[in-house]
């Protein structure tokens, strides 16, 4: 079990959070997710027998979201 944390732009709200959690919560591997909008944070628990990082880190392409 690995757990990471990322820094998100562009989150301001409780939909933007959850948009956020469903995100990462989709990809195989990960357990858990805890986001912080004050902190502008995610915090990632994954199992990396079945994903990696930059496999997570990728969540976001395509949604108003980034990871910085």
């Amino acid at each position: 079990m690995k757990t990471i944390q990322l820094h998100i732009e562009g989150m301001s709200c409780g939909h933007c959070k959850k948009h956020v959690e469903d995100a990462f919560t989709a990809n195989a591997g990960v357990t858990a997710v805890e986001v912080s909008l004050e902190k502008a944070t995610a915090a990632i628990s994954f199992d990396e027998i079945l994903t990696d990082e930059s496999t997570i880190k990728t969540a976001l392409n395509g949604s108003l979201y980034a990871v910085v």
